[in-house]
């Protein structure tokens, strides 16, 4: 995450103050109104706090600016625009890949094991869904 930021020329003063939030940070887990027993946390964004879902963004456009720069995913043309392709669309943690084919989906699916295997970042493959619209076509991971 850190490194990200940095290369987005976030200023050291920030980077600093950001480090110290989520230097030997400890949680604890409430489960049916009982706190567990702190334990450390070593990766991810603190839930709840403001600054997560922006710290988040920072982090994934690495995955997205790669899918957009792809010339081999042709994504979907938007109308009236001159050719604009939308290859991805985000929004705090829900990403949507724009695929015109399946070669496209893989392809966009082969940033995305990349991206994870960097990162760390785990996909919940129960919380995805595929919606096609079109021509039906068979698609196995």
């Amino acid at each position: 995450m850190f490194c990200v930021l940095r290369k987005m020329g976030i200023p050291a003063k920030v980077l600093n103050a950001i480090q110290g939030l989520y230097k030997e940070v400890e949680s604890r887990i409430l489960i049916n109104g009982n706190l567990g027993p702190l334990i450390q946390v070593r990766s991810g964004v603190r839930q709840g706090c403001p600054l997560s879902p922006l710290l988040f963004i920072c982090v994934i456009e690495p995955l997205l600016i790669n899918i957009q720069k792809d010339k081999c995913i042709s994504g979907c043309v938007i109308p009236g625009s001159s050719g604009t392709q939308v290859k991805s669309t985000s929004y705090m943690d829900d990403v949507v890949f724009v695929c015109s084919s399946k070669a496209d989906l893989d392809r966009a699916n082969l940033h995305l094991k990349i991206f994870c295997a960097v990162s760390g970042m785990k996909v919940n493959w129960n919380k995805c869904q595929l919606c096609n619209f079109g021509k039906q076509i068979d698609l196995f991971f």
